[in-house]
This record gives structure tokens, sequence and C-alpha cells, in this order.
């Protein structure tokens, strides 16, 4: 008795997915890392089919598994959120005669199918490659743009300054221009800010701490997202704590953070509610550390998803929407700055994630 509790606890610690079924696929044991792949308990699954997690693979893989007895097969497994996996499993059966009764039960022990992981890891590569190459594009548009931005500004400004001299002639068509003069400059002014702003966000710089203001960090990233805050209108509030006393730390790095809580936040609320999206932004002084929140009122995390959500690629977001990569290289992140970040949740009423970083 003693030696199969031992052997259970061995099987049950390995970082291998090892599981037990009888003969007709029905679970009688799931090591630790299976119970994470299916998102069930040990005693949650026990009775459960192993067919009902591998879709419709089922019939083919009865046919593998009664023809050859033991060997190798592919498989993908299907978790409780939907999430798949797909794994090189081993497989034995194994018959035994008891005082007379036949007994039949399948081990199988697996590991996770490197080829595919190497497949979407080479993706995600090729992705992300992708989009350096966009940055630096843009950062080259951003370039063209300032001059004639600039050369028209300076003609708007010009035809201003002209019409204004010319009131008595030109007379109400004088007034009416002299606006249209003040719109486009105003709206160059406007787009100029804008490239600089991308320019900003787009240069590939080693980390350099500077002093700045936590409001201004906040307000230049929602200059960003303006448009993603658009249509349905979200409602910001913000409950700056912090007003203008500068603070030192990395610029760029905290608003790609900032940029990807507030961007997971904005696609919460897009995906529970058509309007009244509201999203709450806090700062809090820690005396020699600085805490900056970003609530949601969107869905809310499931307790299924969220110890998942700092692992690599792992992600709720349909195809080709969400990377799982964004809230990892957070943390990176925030670890690089001495800091950290987190988060509290209540499914179906929204999400809080906070980062907390030295002042200094």
């Amino acid at each position: 008795m003693f030696y199969q509790e031992l052997l259970e606890d061995v099987l049950a610690l390995s970082k291998e997915i090892i599981f037990l079924t009888d003969e007709d696929f029905s679970f009688i044991f799931i090591n630790d890392e299976m119970e994470k792949v299916l998102e069930f308990s040990r005693e949650k699954v026990a009775g459960k089919s192993l067919l009902n997690f591998v879709g419709e693979q089922g019939a083919e893989l009865q046919r593998i598994v009664r023809s050859k007895g033991m060997g190798t097969v592919d498989i993908s497994l299907i978790s409780r959120s939907r999430q798949v996996q797909r794994f090189r499993v081993n497989f034995v059966v194994k018959d035994s005669y008891v005082e007379g009764e036949g007994e039949r039960g399948i081990l199988w022990m697996g590991v996770p199918d490197v080829h595919l992981c190497f497949k979407i890891f080479r993706k995600e590569l090729i992705r992300l490659n992708r989009l350096a190459e966009v940055g630096q594009l843009a950062a080259g548009i951003v370039h063209e743009l300032k001059n004639p931005l600039t050369v028209i500004n300076q003609a708007a400004g010009w035809g201003k300054t002209l019409v204004g001299d010319n009131k008595g002639v030109l007379g109400e068509d004088g007034d009416e221009l002299e606006k249209v003069f003040e719109e486009i400059e105003n709206q160059t002014l406007r787009c100029r800010d804008i490239t600089n702003e991308l320019l900003a966000f787009v240069r590939d710089s080693a980390p350099e701490k500077g002093n700045f203001s936590v409001v201004n960090l906040i307000e230049d990233t929602l200059k960003l997202l303006r448009s993603e805050l658009k249509s349905p209108e979200i409602v910001v509030e913000k409950r700056y704590e912090h007003r203008e006393e500068p603070i030192r730390s990395d610029f760029r790095l905290l608003q790609q953070v900032l940029i990807n809580l507030l961007s997971n936040a904005i696609d919460a609320i897009r995906g529970t509610r058509a309007q009244e999206g509201r999203l709450i932004i806090k700062t809090e002084n820690l005396g020699n550390r600085i805490r900056i929140a970003v609530e949601d009122n969107g869905g809310g995390i499931p307790p299924e998803v969220a110890n998942k959500i700092f692992d690599m690629f792992y992600t709720t977001k349909p195809m080709g929407k969400g990377t799982g990569l964004g809230l990892p290289l957070c943390k990176e992140i925030m670890n690089k700055l001495g800091g950290e970040i987190g988060f509290s949740t209540q499914p179906g009423k929204g999400s809080e994630f906070y980062i907390i970083f030295p002042n200094k």
C-alpha cells in the first residue's frame, strides 16, 4: 500500500502528462500536468471519458489503440475553456486476470508536440518581425510628413495674417477666411502632435530612466489610444493622486505596459458591452513607490483563466486578434524596473490591473 501511494505521488509530480483509463477510455487516474491541460481536478474527471476531450479524433483513437495494443499516437486535447493542445502520447494496453475476473487498463504518457510548438513559435516570430518592420516604416513616414505639415502650417499662418490685415476690404468673407486658415493651422498642429507621439512610441532605444510626471505619462498614452476609445465612446474617469510631482523611471517602458493594460480593458468592454463602457485610471503615492491602476466594467476574468493570463502565448482572444505576449512582456518589463504587476477581477462585473514601481 505504501509503495502504491509513493508511485502515485511520483506520477502526480511528473512534468509529462500521465493518465490511466479503462478499456472504455474512462479516466481512472490523471496526474497534476494532465489536470492543468484539461482544467479539471482528478476528482472531477474521474469516470469521464478521454473521448470527450479529443473531439473528432475519438473514433480513430479507439481504432488505433485497440488494433495495436501499444504504440504512439498524436492527440489534440481540448480543455474545459476550449483551449487546444497537441501531444505525442505513448500508450500501452494491459490485461490482468485476478480470481478469474479479467480487467483491462490503458496507461498513457505524453509530452507536447515539439514540432507543432516550434511552428507556432516560428509563426509568431515572423509576425513580430513584420510588426518591427511596420514600426520602422511608420517612423520613416512620420519624418516624411513633418516637412509638408510644417509648410502647410506656415502657409495657414501667413494666410490668416494676410486676411487679418485686409479685413476692411474683404468684410464678412474675410472673417470666414480667417476662421478657415485658423482651423487649418490647428489641424496641422494636431497632426504634428500625433506624428511626434507615434515616432516616440516606435523608436527603439535602450531602457533609460528620466524625470517625468505620472499624469503626463497617462495623458500621453491616452492620446495614442484616442481612436480606440470612440465608436461607441468609452468614458474615462481619472483619479490622480499624483499631479505635477516628477518621478524617475523609464517613460517608454511604462507607456508600453499602460498601452497593453488599456487596450486589454477596451477589448474587455467591447466584448461585453455595446454601450456604457467605463474606464477608471487611478494613481496612488506609496511613499517611494507609485501605483497606477486601470479598472474596467467589462466581463471580468473566469477563475479557470485567471491563473494563466501571464503565461507566454496564452490568450482568450480570437485567432488573429491575440498573441498571448502582451501581459507576459508587461510582467518582464515591470521586473526590469524593479516593480510588479497584478490584478483583481469579478466575473461579470469587470477587472482592475495595476502596476507598482519605484519612484526613483
